[in-house]
């Protein structure tokens, strides 16, 4: 798409923004900047949402695993996980999180695979704020 088709079809969805619910995925969206190579922050992602979800702070819905590290009792979160959740707030998002699972795997880096599936979450969350909106946008992979 162009420019001035992107800002047409903008423009365009501006009469359902206070009924829209956007959900991102920001787990899926870190993969993103790997797999395909794109530069994808918050920031750029909290502009985009704006056009899509405006008004209730909770129609714009930020997921994202707090990162506690690999010890199950630590208490203090990892700087980069705290910045990201800090980040998300600062860019009109109402995030929405739970403690992410180290599984080990001695294929990967470190010797752990990180999960954090928030599928159940956003499912659930969507059933409950039915009533608030009337479209979906996901941000997903």
């Amino acid at each position: 798409m162009t420019p001035m088709e992107i800002k047409r079809y903008l423009d365009g969805f501006r009469p359902r923004r206070e009924r829209t619910v956007s959900i991102v995925d920001f787990s899926n969206v870190e993969k993103w900047k790997q797999s395909l190579g794109w530069k994808i922050g918050i920031g750029q992602l909290g502009n985009l949402i704006k056009h899509f979800s405006h008004g209730n702070r909770s129609l714009r819905r930020f997921y994202y695993g707090s990162d506690y590290g690999p010890k199950d009792r630590s208490t203090e979160l990892r700087p980069w996980s705290k910045m990201m959740l800090e980040k998300a707030v600062v860019c009109g998002f109402e995030v929405a999180t739970k403690r992410v699972k180290y599984m080990p795997d001695a294929r990967k880096e470190g010797g752990y695979e990180v999960k954090c599936d928030l599928d159940v979450d956003m499912a659930t969350d969507l059933f409950r704020m039915r009533d608030a909106y009337d479209c979906i946008v996901f941000v997903l992979r």
